[in-house]
């Protein structure tokens, strides 16, 4: 008969376990593991701290503050009437831009036999169009003036 510590029994020898064996594990020196997976950074990760909460008590209202309708104290004349040319002008561009497209519609039209377009802009011309154009010409003069005038000026 055959000695029973000579030959071992499978059921008394350790299972293989789901558990990671030790020489898996990553080098503790950081160098990537043998399935080429990086090592995760030891550089902390940045803390994000809260917005700094408003002091208690009465706040202005932003949306008073930038409103330019809102009563304030009242602006000195040159100022108002440096508002109001510049509206004057953003107004007289987009005229002129307008006056423009019209122009160049009336043309292709014009060419296709549809003639009011053309006329009612010759119509135009001379009290709408014309000084709104030489509107837009002299305040470019009298800004390029001004500047060359200021730069003059700080030398």
């Amino acid at each position: 008969m055959a000695d029973p510590s000579n030959n071992p029994d499978p059921r008394d020898s350790p299972e293989p376990s789901d558990s990671p064996d030790p020489s898996d594990s990553p080098d503790p020196s950081g160098s990537p593991d043998p399935q080429g997976s990086p090592e995760p950074s030891d550089t902390p990760e940045p803390s994000y701290s809260p917005a700094p909460q408003p002091e208690p008590g009465p706040q202005p209202d932003p949306l008073a503050q930038a409103n330019p309708l809102a009563p304030s104290e009242p602006r000195p004349l040159g100022e108002r009437l440096k508002g109001w040319l510049d509206a004057l002008l953003v107004a007289d561009v987009f005229l002129v831009i307008g006056a423009a497209l019209w122009f160049g519609l009336a043309v292709l039209l014009h060419s296709r036999g549809v003639e009011a377009p053309l006329q009612l802009f010759e119509r135009l011309w001379q009290p709408l169009f014309l000084p709104a154009i030489s509107l837009l010409m002299a305040a470019a003069i009298v800004s390029g003036l001004l500047g060359w005038w200021r730069r003059r000026g700080q030398r």
